[in-house]
């Protein structure tokens, strides 16, 4: 993991302009305690540092801000002889990047590490492919996660927030604390909530925020701009607009998964196999692109894969056989 590299991505996450593949690769940095714990700390940073006008940062302050710390860092330097940044060092840097990124970069190694404020210990709990997790957070709050879902979180919430960093899929069931709200990030959204129940879904490029109750507030990193969503109330990301799409929705459509139920509803047969893999931790091979294009629609409560398999087949005639222990053959 290369140091410059995950400066500029937090950069883009903050300023809400990371592509979904961005995302997908800051999203393994925040698996190392370290980098998780340095993002939180630039996060804070960048919000004393920057202003914005409409969702939009002011430029020329920007630039009058990393040209002042500039000079502060040069005249350090004089009178110190190891400098934490060099005058040129940090010029190659904002003439390559974008200014926030610069600014980013040059306030972490203007305080140095050991001025990172210190957090206490985190924890990280995964859910394997095949497996669905429940449990409480320090706060009491309980978190479901989806198969392939990992989340981070302090052992003891400190401050004026609750901080949870997800990757995947997940159920929270907020414990009400009107004085630190409780923040979800996932890759560059953030979801802000102060006691409710809900489901965020970040994976493959896709992000949903869906409410079962209460209300919460979903934004991308870095803007201020964003959209509040109350009870049966789902809003997905559209990148091609670089916006949220707001929607009524049945909720348990899309929570029911916590508990233990797998639901087709109305969805292509591929997708029906992709949710199956992740659900059962098995892989399917199956070549037949107009079976794939079939929509199916089904609902599954604790049931074994056989028995999934077989009403598949009965519904659209598919045949399957084991060519391992976790592979199947699908024609």
């Amino acid at each position: 993991m290369d140091k410059s590299t995950f400066f500029e991505l937090a950069a883009k996450i903050l300023a809400g302009e990371a592509s979904a593949a961005e995302q997908e690769k800051f999203d393994v940095y925040l698996r190392n305690e370290e980098y998780l714990q340095l993002y939180d700390w630039l996060r804070e940073e960048w919000q004393k540092e920057l202003k914005y006008k409409s969702g939009e940062f002011d430029l020329e302050r920007g630039l009058r801000k990393l040209r002042s710390k500039i000079t502060d860092a040069t005249e350090a330097d004089t009178r110190q002889q190891s400098s934490i940044l060099s005058l040129k060092r940090v010029l190659r840097v904002a003439a390559s990047l974008l200014v926030l990124v610069s600014i980013s970069i040059f306030i972490y190694r203007l305080h140095a590490p050991h001025n990172v404020p210190q957090q206490t210990d985190r924890i990280t709990v995964s859910a394997q492919r095949g497996e669905r997790k429940t449990f409480q957070l320090p706060d009491g709050s309980t978190v479901s996660l989806n198969s392939g879902a990992t989340i981070q979180y302090p052992a003891a919430f400190s401050g004026d927030i609750r901080q949870i960093h997800l990757t995947g899929e997940a159920f929270f069931d907020v414990t009400t604390d009107k004085k630190r709200p409780f923040v979800v990030t996932a890759g560059g959204f953030e979801t802000t909530v102060l006691g409710t129940s809900f489901d965020i879904n970040h994976q493959a490029g896709r992000f949903s925020v869906t409410v079962e109750t209460g209300r919460v507030r979903v934004a991308k990193a870095g803007r201020n701009e964003g959209v509040i969503l109350e009870k049966d109330q789902q809003a997905t990301f559209d990148s091609a607009t670089d916006r949220f799409r707001k929607t009524a929705v049945v909720t348990a459509k899309y929570t029911d998964w916590k508990d233990h139920t797998l639901r087709f509803d109305e969805i292509t047969v591929g997708e029906a196999f992709e949710k199956i893999e992740t659900w059962y931790n098995v892989t399917i091979r199956c070549d037949s692109a107009a079976l794939l294009n079939r929509t199916i629609k089904g609902t599954y409560h604790n049931e074994p894969l056989q028995n999934v398999l077989d009403d598949l087949a009965f519904m659209i005639g598919i045949t399957y056989t084991y060519q391992s222990a976790d592979t199947l053959i699908i024609r």
